[in-house]
């Protein structure tokens, strides 16, 4: 119509052609879901995650609180923080709604950084995952350089699984 064609997007047409991302959520297709849903999800359902079958618990603070959940760090957060007790070793866990790129090694490798300066012992160490949903090429390859960061899948269940 004469609308889109000025680029005026509150016309009929416009709202009739785009997708609709409740039809998305119907099919049970998790690319257009939001990485807070995955993450609240995998919070809520942390016991049957194969990072809870490693060991892993979500970082709490003294009092007992959850603070392992967008982790400030910095100008940033952190999507999951968790902690190993049996290595010693925290648990970095970068969620990507959709395929991950390789940058996604580099912001993870800044967290990383950030929690060996700011968290962890002498005798602690890091490990970083991202979670993404397919790992492309350049993600895998980048983490093939990098052997404390790995890449895992979650596939349209939310089942989580290493790469």
């Amino acid at each position: 119509c004469s609308f889109c064609l000025l680029g005026v997007f509150a016309c009929r047409c416009w709202y009739r052609r785009r997708p609709s991302w409740r039809h998305a959520l119907r099919a049970n297709s998790h690319a257009y879901m939001l990485e807070s849903a995955i993450e609240e999800r995998i919070v809520h359902e942390w016991s049957a995650t194969p990072f809870a079958d490693a060991g892993v618990q979500l970082h709490t603070g003294t009092n007992g609180d959850l603070i392992g959940r967008e982790h400030s760090a910095g100008r940033w957060a952190i999507d999951l923080l968790g902690f190993q007790e049996a290595e010693h070793c925290w648990w970095i866990i970068e969620l990507k709604r959709a395929s991950a790129s390789d940058k996604a090694v580099g912001q993870i490798a800044r967290s990383m950084g950030w929690v060996g300066r700011n968290l962890t012992e002498s005798w602690h160490r890091a490990r970083g995952i991202v979670l993404a949903r397919p790992v492309g090429p350049g993600l895998d390859h980048a983490c093939h350089a990098l052997p404390n960061i790995e890449p895992w899948t979650v596939d349209e269940m939310l089942e989580i699984h290493a790469a």
